[in-house]
């Protein structure tokens, strides 16, 4: 019997708009400028993924990932099916574009499972069913927040909210102040400040944020500050993000005590790179936060099948919710959240199915294609 290959990759450069600017410290993002990643192999077994460009945190933008997409085609080409670990393992050589090589690595997975007939979330674990989904908040004004905030809990029962703050202490406790009392008791809230605080304003931000029952921030201070001086954060939970995208960056930070949570995204480690990551978090005693990159419902269903497959990557709230801000969707079956869950998907792979017509119709530019068989 012939060894099954990969025999075509073809990515397509898609655009959909998001309903509302998402704004932020490092920037503002108007629509999902993303790379759909299709992997066929020889007998005609498709998986999929999407790499998302985000210049100010990974450095690559939608032109570097075709580039190196077109660059790595030759050694995903002609490649068994079964040797996925060993050809991305390859590709460590090639430093950064990890976005890029997050896609290839997750579009195999799936053909891989698909050829099994089982699905991603089974073979990484079956833990749970279904998992709590956070929302995130852009920068925008109190009222407006807390107007949006109390509309995704009434709409879709969500029951956690990550808040994008700018720096100012006095304005960003007053955004958190107005939009903790729009939602329910116990609503679970955090911030993401992108490091826009120097170290002595997380300190009075963290009194503030104490006296709204808020301990958890993302990125509050530049590492190096934060890694120094670690006095200030003793009352927070610090998330490491954009901090903590390498090996050597995690372990050190963790080494240092200047985080006790990982903000994992799936979007730029892939499977293989995430698996060593929450094992290291594990014995380490580091909690696990599954985040975005900013995903469509394609990138959403590979976090969400990691996510939910292990009880240390979903015992927490994941940043599962970002495609409810998007006009609209690539599936053929859209996700649904329901009382602030979303359900896990048991079809074969990870259980992405791309409408054709609406991928034509928000495509950016003609998908490059493939084929050395």
């Amino acid at each position: 019997m012939t060894q099954p290959v990969i025999a075509r990759v073809t990515w397509t450069v898609f655009r959909i708009p998001l309903r509302r600017p998402m704004v932020f410290a490092l920037g503002t993002i108007t629509d999902a400028e993303h790379v759909l990643l299709e992997l066929e192999d020889s007998d005609g077994v498709r998986g999929y993924a999407e790499a998302i460009p985000r210049p100010a945190i990974h450095g690559e933008l939608t032109s570097t990932i075709l580039a190196v997409l077109a660059e790595l085609e030759p050694s995903i080409v002609g490649q068994p099916v079964a040797d996925r670990v060993r050809v991305l393992t390859g590709l460590d050589g090639l430093v950064g574009n990890a976005t890029a090589k997050a896609a290839i690595d997750m579009a195999w997975m799936d053909v891989q499972c698909r050829r099994a007939q089982v699905s991603c979330h089974e073979i990484l674990g079956n833990y749970a069913t279904s998992v709590d989904v956070t929302v995130g908040i852009g920068l925008m004004e109190p009222a407006e927040a807390a107007r949006v905030a109390a509309g995704y809990q009434d709409t879709h029962g969500i029951r956690s909210f990550v808040v994008k703050v700018e720096g100012d202490v006095d304005s960003d406790l007053r955004l958190l102040r107005e939009l903790k009392q729009a939602v329910s008791a116990g609503t679970f809230v955090y911030v993401d400040a992108n490091r826009v605080y120097r170290l002595s304003e997380v300190q009075r931000f963290a009194r503030g944020a104490a006296e709204l029952g808020i301990s958890w921030i993302e990125e509050p201070t530049l590492p190096g500050v934060a890694g120094r001086s670690p006095g200030p954060l003793a009352d927070l939970v610090v998330i490491g993000d954009e901090s903590c995208i390498e090996f050597t960056q995690i372990s050190d930070r963790v080494g240092a005590g200047a985080v006790q949570c990982l903000a994992l995204k799936l979007g730029r480690s892939g499977y293989i790179r995430a698996e060593a990551m929450r094992g290291f978090c594990e014995v380490s005693g580091v909690d696990i936060m599954m985040s975005t990159p900013g995903e469509t419902s394609i990138g959403t269903l590979h976090s969400l099948a990691f996510g939910a497959a292990r009880r240390s990557t979903s015992r927490l709230p994941g940043v599962y919710g970002y495609f409810l801000g998007l006009a609209d969707d690539l599936l053929t079956e859209p996700l649904q959240v329901r009382d602030g869950r979303l359900p896990v998907r048991q079809a074969p792979g990870s259980g992405i199915e791309i409408d054709a017509d609406k991928l034509a119709h928000y495509s950016a530019a003609p998908p490059r294609s493939s084929d050395r068989t």
